[in-house]
C-alpha cells in the first residue's frame, strides 16, 4: 500500500470513529426507539420510503390543531417513534394547510410516533423549523412499516391488526 492511500485510510478510520464519517457519506439518518430503546435498523433507505409513503399518504393538515411549541421536542422525546432525518431537505407531496389542494414542501425531518394501544394521532415533519402535523393515513405504508421485522411491530397492538390475512 502506497503511503497516501495509507495515510487516507487512517484518516477515514479516525473520523469514523469520531463519528464524522456518516456526516460525510449518509444521505439520512433513521432513528427507531420502541418501548424507550433504540433499535439497530439495518436497510434506513427502506424505512425512511416507507415513513415519507406514509407522510405522503395523509389526507388532513392538522398542524393548526396539533402542533404547539414545544411539539417536536415531545415527539423525540417519546417512548416508541421513527425518526427520519435527511442531509438535504426532500421534497415531499403533502395536504396543504387549507385542506384543499396539496403542495410540495422541502421537508428536514420526520417523526413517526408508535404508541402501543392505538394507531399513531399524527405524522410530524419539519420544513425548516416549522413543524407540521398530517392525519388520516393510508393503512398500506403503515402496514409495510410494521412489517419490517426489525421494528417488533407485528405483535403490538392495535398493529398486529394489520398483520391478521384479510377475511376470505
Amino acid at each position: 500500500m502506497r503511503p497516501l492511500q495509507a495515510a487516507l485510510l487512517r484518516l477515514v478510520a479516525a473520523a469514523s470513529a469520531l463519528g464524522a464519517a456518516p456526516a460525510w457519506t449518509d444521505e439520512l439518518q433513521v432513528r427507531a426507539v420502541r418501548g424507550g430503546n433504540e433499535l439497530a435498523i439495518s436497510h434506513q433507505d427502506t424505512i425512511a420510503a416507507n415513513v415519507v409513503a406514509m407522510l405522503e399518504s395523509c389526507t388532513v393538515n392538522s398542524t393548526e390543531h396539533a402542533v404547539t411549541d414545544d411539539t417536536w421536542t415531545q415527539q423525540l422525546a417519546g417512548d416508541s417513534f421513527i425518526h427520519v432525518r435527511f442531509a438535504q431537505p426532500r421534497e415531499v407531496y403533502v395536504k396543504s394547510a387549507d385542506n384543499e389542494s396539496r403542495e410540495t414542501r422541502a421537508i428536514n425531518e420526520i417523526v413517526l410516533p408508535l404508541p402501543e394501544g392505538k394507531w399513531p394521532p399524527y405524522v410530524y415533519a419539519r420544513a425548516g423549523r416549522e413543524t407540521l402535523a398530517f392525519s388520516r393515513y393510508s393503512g398500506v405504508p403503515l402496514k409495510d412499516i410494521v412489517m419490517d421485522g426489525e421494528l417488533r411491530l407485528g405483535a403490538v397492538p392495535p398493529y398486529d391488526f394489520l398483520m391478521k390475512p384479510p377475511p376470505q
